[in-house]
Order: structure tokens, then sequence, then C-alpha cells
């Protein structure tokens, strides 16, 4: 919401509380520019902050609703261009967890920041990836929504959120499996031995003197940590958190998986990414590239990746 309170504000010269004829301009302003899924997403955010702040809704009136359906009707089929987040390709992946790797083992001292924050970093990058987290999902993971089974691998509870980005009180346990290399499940339990992390979040930000915060690391620390690691590693286009999933996507499509067997792993139930109730299914067989382990054991939080 406050992304579209910032344009409608400050890019558009908007007035809060808006009057319902102000929001038919802005509706009109937007119509055949951006995306119609986006307009009724700043329609709905706009009304919300008047009913937060006991104004009159504006975009409750039955006239602008009638407009706002015409508007969609009218420009569903557009071609509006818009600025896809790059993919991490598998060969990227790679290159920077040895990136990453080298440069925690060329650290001086275990309690520097490039020991640590070479572990909490390709940590990120693993679970992004092979989990299919996006940065909210990072940055609101807590010692509490984790857990190593017995069996092996790692269990991950997340929150569910509908398409308007509202936490729903709905829950879905997501489980990853130790692999051979690459292993997401090793990286958490490296970074959290290294960093001693016993409660809270398990993303932190970290000083240049290797102090760890209490507080959790933001989604754009976590987009600023992956725009360093990449660049580092030579890369040709910035990355966000969206690009972790959206590589694994392609990584699968690539390895003979369906779009049903990628949304029944990530845990979506359509193209939209809305979160399903039934537990993941693991796809064992299309793990080509990165071999499962037969057994999967506790692993030695101390060796390497």
């Amino acid at each position: 919401m406050r992304q579209t309170l910032t344009h409608y504000c400050e890019h558009w010269h908007g007035e809060l509380p808006a009057s319902t004829l102000t929001l038919k301009r802005y509706i009109l302003s937007m119509a055949g520019q951006v995306d119609v899924k986006l307009i009724q997403s700043r329609v709905y955010a706009i009304g919300k902050w008047h009913r937060d702040n006991l104004f009159p809704d504006p975009s409750a009136d039955i006239f602008l609703r009638e407009m706002l359906r015409g508007v969609v009707k009218a420009h569903r089929y557009d071609d509006i261009p818009t600025q896809e987040t790059r993919a991490l390709t598998f060969e990227e992946l790679s290159k920077i967890c040895h990136d990453l790797e080298s440069r925690r083992n060329n650290a001086l001292d275990a309690h520097s920041y490039d020991f640590l924050s070479a572990h909490r970093d390709v940590a990120i990058y693993l679970l992004g990836y092979w989990g299919g987290l996006i940065g909210r999902d990072l940055e609101t993971l807590t010692l509490d929504n984790i857990s190593f089974p017995d069996e092996g691998g790692l269990d991950i509870v997340l929150a569910i959120t509908d398409v308007k980005g509202e936490q729903r009180k709905d829950y879905l346990i997501h489980h990853l499996q130790a692999l051979r290399k690459l292993c997401p499940v090793e990286a958490l339990k490296n970074w959290l031995h290294v960093s001693q992390i016993s409660r809270g979040p398990v993303f932190r930000s970290i000083n240049r003197w290797g102090g760890i915060s209490e507080n959790r690391l933001s989604q754009s620390g976590i987009n600023f940590t992956l725009q360093r690691a990449d660049s580092s590693a030579g890369a040709r286009a910035p990355l966000s958190s969206r690009s972790l999933p959206r590589g694994f996507a392609d990584w699968a499509n690539e390895n003979g998986w369906t779009d049903l067997d990628i949304r029944d792993y990530l845990g979506v139930t359509s193209d939209r990414s809305i979160y399903s109730l039934h537990p993941l299914r693991s796809k064992a067989f299309a793990f080509r590239t990165v071999l499962l382990c037969d057994a999967r054991p506790q692993l030695d939080p101390s060796s390497d990746i």
C-alpha cells in the first residue's frame, strides 16, 4: 500500500483524502499505460487507506466501480511492456555459491564480516532457489518456522497470503530434502551454527565488525545481498529475491518437470502463486543435476557445502 500512496501522492500529485472524481481521473490516467491488475490493486489500496483512517471510501462509489470494470474490459488484453524479473540460472547459482565459499574460506577470523556474511548469503541463495522462497518469505522466516526432522531434510512452515498480500490464518508445510551439492539444508545448518542464533529471525544484518543484529534482514536488504554477490560473480543484470524461485522453475522445466509438478513442489495452485494447503510432495525423480542423498543423516554444521 505504501508504494501505491507514494505513486498517487508524489508522482501523480493526488491528495488524501481523495474525492470520487479525483480517483476517477487517477484511474483514467493509468488506463492503457499500466497493467489493469496494477490499476485494480492501486484503487484497492487507496480505498483501504480511507477505510483505515475513517474517511468515506471513494472506491466504493457505484459509478466509479462501473467505470473501473469498463477500463479493465477495454484494456485487459493490452500489451503493456513490463520489466521481467531475471531468472537465476543453475550455472549462475553454482558460480555465486562457489565465490561465496571462497570468501568464507579466505576469511582470517571466524567472527569476521566476510566469514559470517558468506555463510548467511549461501543459505539465502539456496533456500530461496530450492525452496521457491521470495523476499517476504525469507524476511519473516524465524526459528519457530523451521525444523529438522529425524528422517532428514528441512521442514519450513510458511504463512499463506492472498492475492492482495494480506496474511491469512493458514499455513503451508514445505519439506526440502538434503542434496549432494548446493544443499539448502546443510547451508542453513552451517549459518545457524556459526551465527549461534537460537531464537527469532533466521536472516539478520551483520555490521562491519561481525556483529549480528537482533532484527531481521529486510526485503530490501535481501535484494541488496543478492545483487552484491551476483555482481561479484560477473552476472549480466541485477537480481531480486523473485529471481530465485523463477530460476528454480526454469531449471525444473529443463529437467522434465511439468507445470503441475512445479506447482505441487512449490506449493502453489496457479501461476499467480497462491499457496495451497496440501503438504508438498518431493519430486525426487527430477533431481537429475543435483542428486538427492539416498540416506539423509544429520549434517555436520561445520562441514563445507
